[in-house]
């Protein structure tokens, strides 16, 4: 009996190897599926869905919005479900029932951001009064100039005006909800900051040139999507059992190279290894005598 249940591990085990050296050979390049954009592009695994491509193309693409974080899904809002995908720089949401150009809007991503971060916008200094080459908004008491100014009439929104309009700008990016400010960024640098409600503006100085560079709003919105591999090889028997170069093929070489390729396909991902894991291995172990295992959840 013991005889029967070595050899079942070990054609498992097998198994698994198998599939390993399958998936290996598997570039982790994201496939297009039709109408989709994807990107051969280092840790970019989304790709721009169908419904939102020709949005993201025709809005600024890759300067504003950024790359996909995440394929698109339905996710549940305050006004009910939709179609959502999420960008670095902010999310889009498909409304089918609205005409387009207003079938794709896009979320108050600053403002959600600061209520994450415990600030109320509204306690923010305010500035009612326009100066010269300055616009007031009235609206939330706050003025754009200079460097702001000139990014925020820069880009906008295509609603089918000459140009690019105020209005377009303001869909793009929102009023204004502080003055410039020096505040820490997500990177550590203390740099001028302007808030709006869809983007979070910073001025950089990089040999003498100054420019406005936008905070990478949409990974901080993201839902996390999390994997966790888990490995139990702590008799140290992963191996194939094969030879190239008189050198055993397989091991930790095969399973740091696994490791590495999952890692890139799955942006948000936790190694586990058998020492972490209650029982030092994960319950299917029992099942295999010990025999090495790992499983992806």
């Amino acid at each position: 009996m013991a005889m029967m249940r070595t050899d079942q591990g070990r054609k498992q085990l097998l198994a698994v190897v198998a599939a390993i050296m399958i998936a290996l050979a598997v570039i982790a390049v994201p496939q297009a599926a039709p109408g989709e954009l994807c990107f051969n592009q280092p840790g970019v695994t989304a790709c721009v869905a169908p419904e939102f491509r020709e949005f993201w193309e025709g809005n600024g693409g890759l300067a504003v919005f950024g790359y996909p974080l995440a394929g698109a899904k339905q996710e549940q809002t305050p006004e009910g479900s939709f179609l959502v995908q999420y960008f670095e720089r902010n999310r889009f949401e498909l409304h089918p029932q609205n005409q387009a150009p207003y079938n794709i809007l896009i979320g108050r991503a600053n403002d959600e951001v600061l209520v994450r971060e415990g600030r109320n916008w509204r306690d923010f200094p305010k500035e009612a009064n326009a100066r010269a080459n300055c616009v007031a908004f009235g609206e939330t008491q706050h003025t754009v100039c200079g460097d702001f100014l000139r990014y925020w009439r820069s880009q906008g929104l295509n609603l089918g005006d000459r140009g690019i309009s105020f209005r377009e700008s303001l869909a793009l990016w929102g009023l204004p909800l502080s003055q410039p400010q020096e505040e820490q960024n997500i990177d550590g640098d203390t740099v001028l900051t302007q808030h709006f409600e869809r983007a979070r503006m910073e001025v950089h100085v990089q040999q003498g040139q100054r420019r406005v560079l936008l905070t990478r709003l949409g990974a901080a919105l993201v839902p996390l999507n999390m994997k966790i591999f888990a490995v139990n090889d702590f008799h140290g028997q992963l191996s194939t059992g094969r030879t190239v170069a008189n050198r055993p093929a397989g091991g930790a070489a095969l399973l740091s190279a696994y490791i590495k390729q999952r890692r890139q396909q799955v942006p948000y991902s936790l190694t586990v290894h058998a020492g972490d894991m209650i029982g030092a291995s994960p319950l299917v172990s029992a099942l295999l005598q010990d025999q090495p295992t790992m499983e992806f959840m």
